[in-house]
């Protein structure tokens, strides 16, 4: 992608999806840590819509069409509103920094049911026996134990665990709660002993 000049309330009709979404991705999004996946999302975007698209043409009915254009390629129901939620994240963007002369209503897809399949104890108690490097036992005793998401336990470090208090706080000092709320919850009693082997930093390295 390269880097487009900004604009100032330009036409919906003289806009191309293109040059909005590498403003995004340039200005906004590659600054993120989401910016690999944005990159690809955007990218798949533009191989769905003609070339020299313009924002004006993107439609509710176009959204769906491109929805469907995604769905017949494979994707799942919930990677195709992902990636057109950051495609919707680019044009809200130009409109509320001014670069397009009206807002475009956006309408994304359903994410589908998802996936109710859980690890059965069994299951569990086998992965378990697996033999497999330290730093990916710990990862594995973190996930067991505290069932949250793998980023949160990737940046987890021993400063952020209380064993006084037997609390971790999964958020890191510093980092704003978003809506992908990280919360403080008890310390399993099996995991006290993995935490305490690890004198200061991340717990998994």
């Amino acid at each position: 992608m390269t880097e487009h000049s900004k604009r100032r309330n330009e036409s919906v009709l003289d806009t191309s999806l293109a040059s909005v979404f590498m403003r995004y991705f340039k200005n906004h999004s590659e600054k993120t840590r989401s910016s690999g996946p944005n990159r690809r999302a955007l990218e798949l975007m533009l191989d769905s819509m003609e070339v020299g698209a313009c924002v004006a043409g993107y439609t509710v009915a176009e959204q769906k069409r491109i929805a469907s254009h995604l769905r017949s390629k494979g994707y799942s129901a919930g990677y195709t509103r992902r990636v057109m939620g950051v495609a919707a994240a680019a044009v809200n963007w130009v409109w509320k920094n001014g670069e397009i002369d009206r807002q475009i209503p956006i309408v994304l897809p359903p994410e589908g049911e998802g996936r109710d399949r859980i690890m059965t104890i069994e299951e569990m108690a086998r992965l378990w026996e697996v033999d497999m490097p330290s730093h990916l036992r710990m990862f594995l005793a973190l996930l067991i134990g505290t069932a949250s998401r793998p980023e949160a336990l990737l940046q987890l470090t021993r400063e952020q665990c209380d064993l006084k208090h037997g609390v971790i706080d999964l958020n890191p000092p510093g980092r704003a709660r978003t809506k992908k709320r990280r919360p403080r919850i008890p310390v399993p009693e099996f995991l006290r002993s993995w935490i305490e082997s690890v004198p200061c930093g991340p717990l998994v390295t």
